[in-house]
Parts: structure tokens; sequence; C-alpha cells
């Protein structure tokens, strides 16, 4: 399960850490499958540490390094959902948070 979380780590996607566990250790897909989601919920839990900030700021780094090898490898489609997703999470989220100042159940 280790082997899992740290190719994670490394920077592979979820199909290639899968074809990884199957290749290199020999086990079937269901158990390379459930490695996966083992080594998922770990991410998770780790995630609670961090703010939300430090968080965006990943997710648009990673979203760029996306963007940037799409273009290399002319994988236009890709390169255009990698801008609208960093599109989403900072200049949509921004103009909703300053749309919506209240929550709750503030009142006029």
């Amino acid at each position: 399960m280790q082997g899992s979380f740290k190719l994670f780590e490394s920077g592979m996607g979820v199909s290639e850490v899968t074809r990884t566990l199957v290749r290199d250790y020999g086990i079937t897909r269901r158990s390379a499958n459930l490695d996966v989601n083992w080594a998922s919920a770990q991410i998770v839990k780790s995630m609670k540490k961090y703010e939300k900030t430090d968080l965006l700021g990943w997710l648009i780094t990673q979203t760029e390094r996306v963007y940037i090898k799409a273009l290399e490898a002319n994988q236009l489609s890709a390169a255009i959902g990698s801008l609208n997703l960093m599109h989403k999470i900072t200049i949509e989220a921004s103009d909703k948070r300053k749309q919506n100042p209240f929550h709750g159940n503030y009142k006029h």
C-alpha cells in the first residue's frame, strides 16, 4: 500500500499508478485498485492540515503543468480544459465570492 502512495507523490495519475502496481508487483488489477483507493484516502486525510490558499496554489501550479505539457504534445483540447479549470478556480470563484458576501441565515 505504501508503494501506491509513493507513486502518487511522484506525480503519477491514477491509471498510471494502477498499471505500475500490476506490472511491477504482479498483483491483480482489483488489488491495485484497492491500493489506489487507500492511497487516495490518505491523501485526502493529509489535506486537512493545509490552508485553502495553499491547496489553491498547488492546484493552480499542477493545472499549469498540465497546460504546458498539453501544449507541447499538441493536445489542444487538454490545454483548453486546463485553462478553463484555472479560470473557474480563480476568476469565477472570486467573482462569485464578491456577489454573495453574506451566507447563512443573514436577513436584511
